[in-house]
């Protein structure tokens, strides 16, 4: 992967542009954190991204989320594969309903086939899931890896809708690593699917 040479000026200035993000200057504070996401949209640097996609995952508290997602959906329209991952990310991490429906609208998807079948999962795109992940090694992989709150949002997708394939994923596998590891949450899933 090629390394990208960020300068020290850059980074003081994304730093800068997060301060004004989230300032709380009375009458102006939200001004300022307009302006900043916007900023941060024009620098659209990997670092700049990263501030703008931490500020949306948090917009139910606050003006700068919104801003933010509204930066980051606007930089994504314009083609900007950066943003479109951002937003895919706020999904899979954060269960973001803007972004969500943003990315299912635009169909943005991530570009790491493991993610991509994580999202496409998340987002109950069950075609396009099934035609990636045929054999659902994707799947198991990420839920291998995936923290607990991770798994729990993936095992109350796969009880929804009655996905059989998750149970491989939960139990690890045809050899079954993670039977012993499954912790209550999961056997209830894995018997409301069956």
């Amino acid at each position: 992967m090629k390394q990208i040479a960020v300068s020290q000026g850059d980074t003081r200035r994304v730093e800068k542009l997060r301060q004004r993000l989230y300032s709380r200057m009375p009458l102006i504070g939200g001004w300022r954190g307009l302006r900043a996401s916007q900023a941060l949209a024009r620098d659209g640097s990997p670092e700049a991204l990263a501030v703008l996609e931490e500020a949306a995952s948090h917009s139910d508290d606050g003006r700068e989320g919104a801003a933010s997602l509204e930066a980051l959906r606007k930089l994504a329209e314009q083609g900007h594969t950066g943003a479109q991952e951002s937003l895919c990310r706020l999904v899979i991490e954060y269960a973001h309903a803007g972004a969500l429906e943003t990315a299912v609208a635009a169909h943005y998807a991530p570009r790491d086939e493991h993610q991509r079948a994580l999202f496409l999962f998340l987002s109950e795109q069950w075609d396009s899931y099934d035609s990636l992940d045929f054999d659902h090694s994707l799947l198991e992989a990420v839920y291998m890896a995936a923290d607990e709150s991770l798994r729990r949002r993936v095992a109350d997708k796969a009880r929804q809708h009655g996905r059989v394939e998750w149970i491989g994923a939960a139990v690890g596998g045809r050899k079954s690593r993670r039977l012993g590891e499954m912790g209550e949450m999961e056997w209830e899933a894995v018997v409301a699917v069956l």
